[in-house]
């Protein structure tokens, strides 16, 4: 099929250099033979002209597509300083790239042909190099173990050596940039993004597409945590919000970049760091504190239960009545729930039963006093011989429970039924589980405790489960409230690879207490209470959370689709699709995570399921190849010829006939990349998918801050220790 498209021919010889050396020889000639040949010196300048102007259009085409061939197979390092990303108030510095249309998916195409590889593949001279440089290194590590002198050729080889290897070369006191550098260690397929690297330029989202979420995913070691810096450090140096980071692993380098760009920025004083790892100097925070309803607290504990169906459920419905209970009997004496008094009560059911119909006795029934007064004196009967025998209170339903418990039911019952109207229906709910077996409830609880403890053992307990009374604990309390109003920045370490079961279960505290807080915005803003505080007072909150899946459960959901409008942003990070789907136990629920990004950027993935969640996406294009066709006939021609009579004689005469001609042609239809693509990215690049409209090839860059570099562990420690001190 033949079309009026033109491609771009970039893959193909160097023509250029004959029209340029034509036209040099061309000037030389006219000038040295146009006074032999009487050209006027008007035409000699003219045709130079034109000479030149030829020259000039010939060599740039020349300089352009020995850039382009170059860019497929090289590519220089992308280093910044912090201070010098291009960010501003309304848009977010994405890296360096260029919007991946059907042109660079064609240029691709053409690349990946056998015979047009030659075009574009490392010269001679640059593997040339590399063998000089591999050859010095074997040297110098002989030299240095063997003592061995190097001969003068060697010593030439590690001259060359430590050339090669510089980006820059010095020649007569000029830097010249290395034609042959050694390549970036990278790996991936470097066409991907050469396709388009002479377009290559800063690119930015608007911060209003990032309400709809993003989700990164991308292979261990390739990049996200760079990727996820660069957001960071525009997050915070914007301070238009709250900005905070989850990280399961605690990510030392990670931490380091977050408290680096609070120093930069002097937040020092609205900084919160909750690390799980280190106690003593985190901040405190008690997931369960904040709540509309007591039924909110008891959940958050019980999601953290695996149901897995049939009884499993049975067993967290149980939990989660046990602990709405025992929230409400606290809730009831004026304690504040949390993990550490949650677990003791629902270890000891019993002395929650009589602490709580106490209290309630006390303040309802005025007769109180007199009537424990009389249930508790001892009483005497005469039994058949007219002796007296101690005539013991009966027990009814409340057998092996302790003789105060059985007082107390007693005296509540008498006083409930004289007086239905105060009646609490908590307290009545302890009381009925209090007539059941207690060996029972011990077996319906017992997936509970072991959380719990979890929750309550070690150090982590005083930050997690904080006491509030304990007056010499100075250490800040996290609250969202508190966050959102001093528009600080937060960092939570998990370490999840130490306790992956307290790691999730406190990281989704955090998402659980964050989407009551969302839904309380959505109708009061975040200046409830606060005088002239109106309902439209949205403040920013940045998220972002790497390995997002280990930290998720059922709040994550709510939090993605219906935080937006309480100015919450996400950044979710992870590796591969499989990872929520097996977080989830259901391929239906992952689908329903990922229906709530509108945004996807996609770094190298090992497996072509995650890749095509992105290519899905994206549209189609056909990729167009050149057909030549060549066609040879043969045939009759007649030749003239007189004869003797004078009449003219037609003769044949045989002759073939050869025509060529070109013409492109689809050779076939995809996608504008391709899962192999995906698949073979180098480190530190990606495809940016953004609000279902526009594709971008992006390079990200890898910080590099000489003025304020990240701190080691220790005295990331010691700093955190230091601030702790100053704020005490």
């Amino acid at each position: 099929m033949s079309t009026l498209r033109e491609l771009d021919g970039y893959l193909r010889p160097k023509y250029e250099w004959r029209s340029i050396i034509y036209c040099s020889l061309f000037i030389v000639i006219n000038w040295m033979y146009s006074d032999w040949i009487g050209i006027p010196v008007m035409w000699r300048c003219a045709c130079t002209v034109i000479a030149i102007i030829i020259m000039h259009h010939r060599f740039k085409t020349l300089l352009f597509i020995t850039k382009y061939q170059r860019a497929l197979t090289s590519m220089k390092p992308f280093v910044m300083e912090p201070t010098d990303i291009p960010w501003d108030e309304k848009e977010q510095y994405l890296g360096e790239g260029f919007e991946y249309t059907d042109i660079h998916a064609q240029r691709k195409w053409d690349a990946e042909k056998k015979n047009l590889k030659p075009f574009y593949k490392l010269s001679p001279i640059f593997h040339l190099f590399r063998s000089i440089e591999e050859r010095a290194r074997l040297l110098s590590r002989k030299r240095n173990h063997d003592k061995i002198r190097l001969t003068i050729i060697q010593r030439f080889i590690c001259t060359v050596s430590l050339i090669t290897r510089k980006q820059i070369w010095v020649v007569l006191w000029l830097k010249v940039n290395n034609p042959f550098p050694p390549l970036p260690p990278l790996g991936g397929n470097t066409v991907i993004h050469g396709v388009g690297a002479l377009e290559e330029k800063s690119l930015f989202t608007s911060l209003d597409e990032r309400t709809g979420h993003t989700i990164i995913v991308g292979q261990s070691r390739v990049g996200k945590t760079r990727l996820m810096e660069t957001q960071i450090v525009q997050d915070i140096a914007r301070r238009d919000g709250v900005v905070g980071v989850f990280d399961p692993k605690t990510d030392i380098g990670l931490f380091g970049r977050v408290w680096t760009e609070v120093k930069r920025n002097n937040l020092e004083a609205d900084f919160y760091c909750f690390l799980l790892n280190a106690p003593e100097i985190s901040v405190k925070y008690n997931g369960i504190a904040s709540f509309a309803r007591v039924t909110a607290a008891a959940g958050r504990i019980a999601n953290q239960l695996s149901s897995g169906g049939g009884n499993g459920n049975v067993f967290k419905d149980f939990a989660f009545n046990f602990m709405v209970m025992v929230h409400g009997a606290l809730l009831e004496m004026g304690d504040r729930p949390n993990f550490e008094n949650t677990k003791f009560y629902i270890e000891h059911l019993e002395d929650l039963y009589n602490r709580l119909g106490e209290y309630l006795m006390r303040r309802d029934n005025p007769y109180y006093e007199k009537e424990l007064a009389d249930l508790s004196k001892p009483k005497f009967k005469t039994n058949a011989k007219g002796d007296k025998v101690p005539d013991k209170l009966k027990i009814g339903d409340m057998k092996g429970r302790s003789e105060k418990t059985v007082i107390m039911d007693k005296l509540t019952t008498d006083f409930y039924e004289r007086n239905p109207a105060l009646r609490h229906v908590t307290f009545t709910n302890l009381g009925t589980v209090m007539k059941q077996d207690n060996q029972f409830t011990s077996k319906l609880t017992a997936s509970l405790i072991p959380l719990l403890t979890k929750l309550t053992t070690g150090k982590i307990k005083d930050i997690i489960s904080p006491s509030y009374s304990n007056l010499t604990d100075n250490r800040k309390t996290f609250t969202w409230d508190k966050i959102i109003q001093r528009k600080g920045v937060f960092y939570c370490g998990f370490s999840a690879m130490q306790d992956e079961t307290v790691a999730q279960a406190t990281g989704n505290q955090f998402f659980a207490d964050l989407v009551a807080k969302a839904g309380e915005i959505n109708v009061h803003g975040v200046n409830k209470g606060i005088p002239d505080g109106k309902s439209s007072d949205i403040v920013n909150i940045w998220l972002h959370c790497d390995e997002f899946q280990s930290l998720m459960g059922e709040e994550f959901v709510p939090l993605l689709n219906r935080s937006g409008s309480a100015g919450i942003k996400i950044n979710a990070y992870t590796q591969t699709l499989s990872d929520i789907e097996d977080k989830l136990g259901s391929a239906a629920k992952a689908k329903v995570v990922l229906g709530n990004f509108n945004n996807v950027y996609m770094m190298r993935v090992v497996d072509e399921d995650t890749a095509n969640y992105l290519i899905q996406k994206i549209a189609s294009c056909d990729l167009w190849g050149i057909d030549p066709s060549t066609s040879t006939s043969d045939g009759l021609a007649p030749q003239s010829n007189l004869s003797g009579d004078g009449e003219e004689e037609k003769q044949p005469r045989g002759f073939y006939k050869t025509r060529t001609q070109a013409a492109v042609k689809v050779e076939k239809n995809e996608k504008l990349i391709t899962a192999d693509a995906i698949l073979n990215l180098p480190k530190g690049q990606y495809f940016a998918f953004i609000n279902g409209k526009t594709l971008y090839k992006i390079r990200t860059p890898m910080l590099v801050d000489k003025n304020m570099p990240i701190p080691s562990a220790e005295q990331l420690f010691k700093e955190q220790r230091i601030l702790l001190s100053q704020s005490n």
